[in-house]
């Protein structure tokens, strides 16, 4: 029932799953069936994150966390590393979801401990899926943590550990893997240089969204390829208020309709708003420039 709710009637699939997790641990008792009780608490932790997509979400998160810490009371660093891991790196999904809530710098530090416990076991050389995949989320962490304190530094951590998750995420073994990455890296870039007034931040983030731009649809959903776009021209109307200004602004006008004609086809209010406003200013301030 849980893989079914990755695909479909979500809610309905996670409850069944919840259910049955229960039942099984009225079996799989601690003392008793130590390994399966850790099983069914991370598999139950693993229902309630994906439950609180859609309800309760403040609730269901205590719930997960509350799960995958018994798991982890059974699965150690010496017991079973990789079931250690495994419950660290969800533990650490949990709390960096819950940052979002509540308490950001208090849950998001909590959430970087735990990323960096499973680098023990999830090592480049023995597990580079994984090591790539604790990397990327430890960048995200940093990019949500300059939101609150130590802009430019946290922002730095957040390039540095995207770029090691790049070490093993490449167009060729992970190609969609390697453009999630690929584009957090784009916006950290961007949000530097916004913060930092920085042109050269802001031409790297456009040298990236261009490596973006150039790989294979297959491997880029539209609502990706459309926030790729977006933040393109975010990049050119930064980059206006700094250099060349009509051309930049050009620029910027190219890539929101671009982004505009792809949000329009899947239907994306919320984007289809912001970029209407940006596509608007742009022409508008374009038109100032041009009637001097």
């Amino acid at each position: 029932y849980s893989v079914l709710a990755e695909s479909e009637n979500k809610k309905e699939n996670c409850l069944k799953s919840i259910e049955l997790y229960n039942e099984a641990l009225n079996t799989y008792s601690i003392d008793k069936y130590p390994l399966e009780y850790a099983q069914a608490k991370n598999s139950l932790g693993g229902a309630y994150l994906m439950l609180s997509d859609d309800e309760d979400t403040e609730i269901n998160l205590s719930k997960a966390a509350e799960c995958f810490e018994d798991s982890l009371k059974v699965r150690t660093l010496d017991n079973d590393p990789q079931g250690y891991a495994h419950s660290k790196i969800n533990l650490a999904n949990t709390f960096a979801r819950l940052s979002q809530i509540e308490e950001p710098a208090r849950n998001l530090g909590i959430a970087l401990g735990l990323y960096n416990d499973s680098l023990k076991i999830y090592l480049k050389e023995k597990y580079p899926n994984q090591y790539g995949m604790a990397h990327n989320n430890i960048g995200n962490v940093y990019f949500l943590l300059a939101q609150v304190s130590d802009k430019k530094d946290n922002y730095m951590r957040s390039i540095e550990s995207y770029n090691k998750a790049l070490e093993v995420r490449s167009p060729e073994n992970s190609p969609v893997l390697y453009s999630n990455t690929l584009f957090n890296l784009s916006d950290t870039y961007l949000m530097l240089g916004e913060s930092e007034r920085d042109p050269d931040y802001i031409k790297e983030a456009l040298k990236l969204i261009e490596e973006l731009t150039g790989i294979s649809s297959a491997n880029l959903t539209p609502f990706r390829f459309g926030e790729i776009c977006f933040t393109a021209a975010k990049c050119h109307i930064l980059l206006s208020e700094i250099e060349d200004k009509k051309f930049n602004l050009k620029k910027a006008i190219e890539f929101y309709e671009k982004a505009l004609q792809i949000f329009n086809e899947i239907d994306l209010n919320d984007m289809l708003r912001k970029t209407k406003e940006g596509l608007q200013s742009a022409k508008d301030e374009l038109n100032i420039i041009s009637e001097k």
